[in-house]
């Protein structure tokens, strides 16, 4: 049940930030910049948006990085 509706989050946050006409989210997606963004009004402030930089810096996908905290990042 966890893991569904986990799924949902993540898939409700990468349809909250696809492709729009607003000219600041173009250009945070193209940027060769690595960015992410996250949400602190959301409990464990997590990650609701990064670009392709940061997915390829990082080497995991947006998937993978939607809906953490950043202390993934950290390593063990």
């Amino acid at each position: 049940m966890t893991d569904r509706r986990e799924q949902s989050r993540i898939d409700a946050e990468i349809a909250r930030t696809t492709p729009s006409a607003d000219p600041f989210a173009a250009a945070v997606r193209a940027t060769r910049m690595p960015m992410l963004i996250t949400d602190p009004n959301q409990p464990d402030n997590p990650i609701v948006f990064v670009n392709n930089a940061f997915s390829k810096l990082t080497g995991y996908a947006h998937t993978e990085i939607l809906g953490r905290n950043c202390r993934f990042l950290q390593g063990p």
